[in-house]
């Protein structure tokens, strides 16, 4: 087991690789407000309660990760499952709401992709031309650089007043048509939320806005999986939460989408193998979500710029067929030099995520 102290944190930060600290480092990590990475390989840290199937989760502008100890996994581990709500149900039932759609209109461009990105970003603008393209998200609730053509969707990040300070002034701001919940909570270096939490949260901050032009998504989980049941991971986490939400009282939550992230292992797992993990968990997601639509705010295959564009340029392929017509939303991770972008221009996997 490797440790690094806070001391020595501070002068091994700006490196690319480093020993995972336990119980703080997992996988490929993005500060994505600074666009710092931080990489530690899988299997450098001891479990005994949690396994995590990778996954790329970000901390929020000025906090550091605390939590659990997490090693990655590239099984996905998971069985179909089935949501505690259907689409559509009664008006008078505020969780989900009375109309299923694809969880709000896009931009004038049109379409299911979108735009995950930040201040480390170079222009948008790269991505003039692409139809596909319509909305965008940068882990928070103002829009920053993204281009007026796309739908920006908010996202409160976490339930920390941080985030909540500028909640309500921003969404009135951004006059979005839709908005995200909590990013991660099943992450102990993300959201950090208990189950509980996390529903009485939304409730308190996402259910005021729901209307038939507002559409609501759940909590962002990842692709975790946890040994815990008293720690629930990813889609685990996902139907404890729905479940939950249904019981709340005196009301529901507004739930009108299903957000979920996936990320590949990093263990150097082929190309095939991470697109049939990928497949499987989306038809896993698919199955709790139960008839809501599905976004898919982030994913990613871990691998060399070919590689990954391989992945993406199959996995597109396949997220457009008709049969997948549940997923309703999807970006990759993310718009910044040495993922879609070199030197500011697209790279083949930006190219292969505009085509």
């Amino acid at each position: 087991m490797l440790s690094i102290s806070l001391a020595l944190f501070a002068s091994l930060f700006s490196l690319r690789t480093l020993a995972a600290p336990r119980a703080q480092y997992y996988g490929e990590r993005y500060r994505h407000h600074t666009g710092s990475i931080i990489q530690s390989p899988a299997g450098s840290v001891a479990v005994t309660t949690v396994v995590v199937t990778t996954t790329a989760p970000f901390f929020p502008p000025g906090t550091a990760p605390t939590g659990t100890g997490v090693t990655g996994n590239p099984a996905s581990g998971l069985a179909p499952v089935s949501s505690p709500f259907s689409a559509p149900v009664s008006p008078s039932v505020s969780a989900p709401s009375s109309t299923p759609s694809s969880g709000g209109s896009t931009g004038s461009g049109g379409g299911r992709r979108g735009l995950a990105y930040n201040s480390s970003s170079p222009s948008l603008d790269i991505f003039n031309g692409a139809s596909d393209i319509g909305w965008g998200l940068d882990w928070s609730s103002s829009r920053g650089q993204l281009p007026g053509k796309y739908k920006f969707v908010p996202q409160l990040w976490s339930d920390n007043p941080s985030h909540t300070g500028s909640w309500d002034t921003d969404v009135k701001n951004a006059q979005a048509s839709n908005l995200l919940s909590f990013n991660e909570p099943d992450i102990p270096s993300q959201a950090n939320m208990p189950v509980a939490s996390a529903v009485a949260s939304h409730i308190k901050w996402m259910n005021s806005y729901a209307s038939d032009s507002v559409k609501i998504g759940s909590v962002s989980v990842s692709n975790g999986v946890s040994q815990d049941p008293n720690a629930p991971m990813g889609l685990d986490y996902l139907k404890q939460w729905l479940a939950q939400c249904k019981q709340a009282t005196p009301a529901p939550c507004v739930v009108d989408f299903l957000s979920v992230h996936w990320y590949g292992c990093t263990n150097g797992c082929a190309v095939a193998d991470d697109l049939a993990a990928f497949k499987q968990h989306v038809s896993d997601a698919l199955g709790v979500a139960n008839g809501l639509p599905l976004w898919i705010t982030e994913f990613q295959h871990i691998g060399s710029e070919s590689d990954q564009q391989s992945f993406l340029s199959q996995a597109l392929t396949w997220l457009d067929e008709p049969a997948q017509s549940g997923v309703a939303k999807y970006a990759y991770f993310m718009v910044i030099d040495g993922y879609m972008t070199t030197g500011g221009s697209l790279n083949s996997v930006g190219n292969a995520y505009a085509s």
